[in-house]
């Protein structure tokens, strides 16, 4: 990957959420989906992209982030990390005008990312819904993949997912 023309070590680290990635990942999932609606998932940094992509393209539908710091200026700033300069911050974008569901997931064991990296984003989005759960840390330890499975059916049932 380091002698890839498009990716180099600045996109490893403070454009990790450029808008050259963002763009590149809205591309192929354009692509994949067709004319089909999308469900985005992701976990950390892949949550925090898949809420750039989703709030600005209305073929996403539902947005599920599993411990993503949705406000990554909040999230670099309380662990003394570089700042993100040349990263879009879900929580400063345009609020999205097409009918997003979302469904938020972090765990209370979690000292990575935190109620506090999101709130700045989930209080633009007040129909969202935010679940921490008991025991599970930023690694997604302490639930089986059939727990998950089962937390994510049940939590799209209650937004109204099909």
């Amino acid at each position: 990957m380091q002698n890839s023309r498009n990716c180099s070590p600045h996109l490893w680290s403070f454009g990790r959420y450029a808008e050259s990635v963002a763009e590149s990942l809205e591309e192929i999932i354009t692509r994949l989906a067709g004319d089909k609606q999308v469900v985005l998932v992701g976990h950390s940094g892949g949550g925090v992209l898949a809420a750039i992509i989703a709030q600005r393209s209305p073929q996403v539908t539902e947005l599920i982030t599993l411990a993503a710091p949705l406000d990554t200026d909040s999230w670099t700033s309380s662990h003394g990390y570089s700042p993100l300069f040349d990263s879009i911050n879900p929580a400063q974008l345009p609020v999205s005008q097409h009918n997003l569901k979302q469904l938020h997931i972090i765990g209370d064991k979690d000292s990575e990312v935190t109620s506090q990296h999101q709130m700045a984003y989930l209080s633009r989005y007040p129909e969202a819904r935010r679940i921490s759960l008991v025991g599970v840390n930023h690694q997604l330890e302490g639930l089986s993949t059939q727990d998950w499975l089962k937390l994510i059916t049940r939590e799209r049932q209650t937004l109204g997912c099909d």
